[in-house]
């Protein structure tokens, strides 16, 4: 592993520091939000709309503020307005689109040329090119000044997000295909094509952790409790509950066996409820904290579901298909 000779800049670690710092202590007693989906309210979700978009082989899904983003493998992307159930606009990235993330007014991509792009309002406002070949995955540091993306040349890369240039770059020993920050942002997790997940330091790019799944990771995602992240395998059936407090096998808090290959996972800022997106559909797995125990509330025949996102207050689950069909699942009691 070697981390590039610039490291990050003492403005984004004392960034990162400060969010910790701030994150990590509101988040042990924090109670369920006002108006917050209620199990019983889960398991009424159904298809409430769906509409097909002009996107050609979706890869990725991405909301704000009441409308998503589907990026695909021929580079369109198409807005969607979820309220009003109907497409809004399109644009072109200009190469094939493996990831991306609406933050504000701005939306950023990862492309399988290895380029990471910035948008805003359809225009390109940046392009960065470090990756030398496919450029797997984003995330965005809950301070919302960095950016990562990851790439099968090995490499991850942190983006100062107000200066739009490139802060650090980290090569670890393995072809990475999907990454996360942590919710207090001093960890950032990487999946390798080797089936490794691979924590490291935020500030110094330093190994901290390192969990196994055996086949190369799909998906992670971090449970806003900060000590949980769940993830899944290329091909497999299950969920893998890790907690960060623990190591070796005991890290392994829970399995959950979805029943058919798991694409997509998607945690809710309550974290009550992972929502999973594979071949067969969607499902919703509930932890309820009192009983500490798992259950199944949802289980939807959305096929060859590829993504999935929460909508406000849990109220609502985005998902988007192979064929790019956009469904909203919403309780029908409700609307």
């Amino acid at each position: 592993m070697a981390v590039d000779d610039e490291g990050l800049p003492a403005g984004l670690i004392a960034k990162v520091e400060e969010t910790q710092a701030r994150l990590s202590k509101s988040r042990k007693k924090r109670p369920v939000p006002e108006g917050w989906a209620t199990p019983d309210d889960i398991t009424t979700f159904s298809v409430g709309a769906f509409n097909s978009l002009p996107v050609s082989q979706p890869t990725t899904l991405t909301s704000e503020g009441g409308y998503s983003a589907v990026g695909g493998l021929e580079g369109e992307v198409a807005i969607y307005s979820i309220e009003a159930h109907k497409l809004e606009r399109s644009f072109t990235v200009g190469e094939p689109v493996t990831d991306s993330i609406w933050e504000g007014s701005k939306l950023f991509f990862s492309t399988t040329k290895g380029s990471v792009k910035v948008f805003e309002n359809g225009n390109e406002l940046a392009s960065f090119t470090d990756h030398a070949g496919p450029a797997t995955g984003l995330a965005m540091h809950p301070s919302k000044a960095i950016l990562a993306s990851v790439g099968a040349d090995k490499s991850f890369v942190f983006y100062d997000l107000e200066n739009l240039q490139r802060a650090t770059r980290v090569y670890t020993n393995a072809a990475l295909t999907t990454c996360a920050f942590h919710p207090d942002g001093h960890l950032f997790a990487t999946g390798t094509d080797a089936g490794d997940i691979k924590l490291f330091m935020t500030s110094t790019g330093e190994e901290a952790a390192a969990f196994s799944l055996g086949a190369p990771i799909q998906a992670i995602v971090f449970s806003e409790n900060g000590f949980w992240f769940a993830a899944t395998a290329k091909g497999q059936t299950t969920v893998t509950i890790f907690d960060l407090r623990k190591q070796g096998d005991a890290s392994q808090a829970k399995v959950l066996d979805i029943g058919s290959a798991v694409q997509q996972l998607a945690w809710d800022y309550s974290q009550q409820f992972l929502a999973t997106a594979g071949v067969t559909g969607v499902t919703v797995q509930q932890y309820n904290k009192s009983s500490k125990s798992w259950s199944e509330p949802l289980r939807a025949a959305v096929s060859n579901a590829v993504d999935v996102v929460w909508g406000p207050n849990a109220s609502n689950l985005l998902v988007v298909n192979s064929e790019g069909v956009v469904s909203v699942l919403e309780s029908q009691e409700a609307s």
